[in-house]
Formats: structure tokens, C-alpha cells, sequence
């Protein structure tokens, strides 16, 4: 509430509030069906407007008039025995951005300091992004693993063939640069499945 007043006598009382983003409930709930065991929120507005906040969004903590440096340390110490991604679109948010595990930004109104800060940007307001790049993110290492599987087991296995001298010298090279090129189509399903995701 801002008191607006002049030589002393009270003129009105001026009412100001942050909209919750659209969808934003539903976009947590997804994160939660996702595995996602703690949602916190830091911000610096009051403990008032943080605790109804927290409450509109089902959230599982809240810490309220929080400044940049202690929003850092806070992150931090979410980090002991867990992996932290902090979304954030302000110059306060940096910090934090920058010691999260994987700092987020999002949306028109983001700052150049919090893309700077971020790992990942997504250019649109849209709430129901940030379940989708952390499935993105899954996916990504789930192909990751898969090549560094078949390339070890391959490359391992024509080694030991050639070694043997069960396959020739020539065979072994086809072999290893055809790892290549798999590994190479097969990293090239994330290209395919982004879309229109515009990340």
C-alpha cells in the first residue's frame, strides 16, 4: 500500500499488487509430476504479499525481503545435497542465476544482467517453457548417454576384434568413423524434436 499525501494531509492510498503469471500454476504442477520435490520461493517483496503469493501457487516454502547477495547465499544453500535451478528476470536475480546449478531467465521484461547471469533464456512469457526445457534437458542427456554407450562398446569391441586379427586394420577404421556418424544422427534428434519451442 502506498500512502499518497501533500502538505500533511492524506490524499488516498494507493493499492499495488504483482499479477501472478498466467499458468503458472500449472507449470508447477508439472514440474511436480516431473519429480521435482521442492519449490521455493525468494523474493524481496513482504512477508505478507510473499505468504499469499506462496499460497495462490501451492508453493512449498517462501522467503520474503530478501536482497540479491542473500538470494545467492539462500540459493547456495539449496545446493547442499540437491541440484538447484533458479528462475529469475532481474537485476536482483542475477547473482543467484549465476550460483543456481542452472539459472533460467525468462520473459519481454528480463534484464541484460540476468541473461548474462543465465544459462538458459526463453524468450517468451510463457510459464508452461519451464517444464518443457527441463524435459528438454532430460532428453538431451538421455541421448548423451546412449552415444557415449555405443561409442565405448564399439569402438571397444572392433579394438579387441582387430587385435585379435579377427577383422582387418581397414574394417576397424569403417568401424569407428560409422560410430561417428551414428553418434552425429543420433544427437541430431534433439534439433528435430525442438519445434516451434523457442528457447
Amino acid at each position: 500500500m502506498v500512502y499518497v499525501a501533500r502538505n500533511g494531509s492524506l490524499l488516498g492510498i494507493l493499492t499495488i499488487s504483482d499479477l501472478i503469471r498466467p499458468k503458472m500454476r500449472k507449470a508447477i504442477n508439472r514440474l511436480r509430476r516431473m519429480g521435482i520435490d521442492e519449490i521455493v520461493m525468494l523474493t524481496g517483496d513482504s512477508h505478507r504479499v510473499a505468504k499469499h503469493t506462496a499460497e495462490q501457487l501451492g508453493l512449498d516454502s517462501y522467503v520474503a525481503e530478501v536482497l540479491p547477495q542473500d538470494k545467492a547465499f539462500l540459493v547456495g544453500e539449496l545446493q547442499r545435497g540437491s541440484q538447484v535451478m533458479m528462475i529469475g528476470d532481474g537485476i536482483n536475480d542475477a547473482p543467484a542465476l549465476a550460483f543456481a546449478d542452472v539459472g533460467v531467465t525468462m520473459g519481454g521484461s528480463r534484464t541484460d544482467v540476468a541473461v548474462e547471469a543465465a544459462d538458459i533464456t526463453i524468450n517468451s512469457d510463457e510459464c508452461l517453457m519451464i517444464p518443457e526445457i527441463l524435459q528438454e534437458g532430460r532428453r538431451t542427456m538421455n541421448i548423451i548417454r546412449q552415444n557415449f554407450v555405443a561409442t565405448i562398446a564399439i569402438n571397444t569391441g572392433a579394438m579387441l576384434l582387430g587385435a585379435m586379427g579377427k577383422i582387418s586394420p581397414l574394417l576397424s577404421a569403417v568401424i569407428h568413423n560409422a560410430t561417428t556418424i551414428g553418434v552425429v544422427l543420433n544427437s541430431a534428434r534433439i534439433l528435430m524434436r525442438r519445434g516451434k519451442n523457442d528457447i
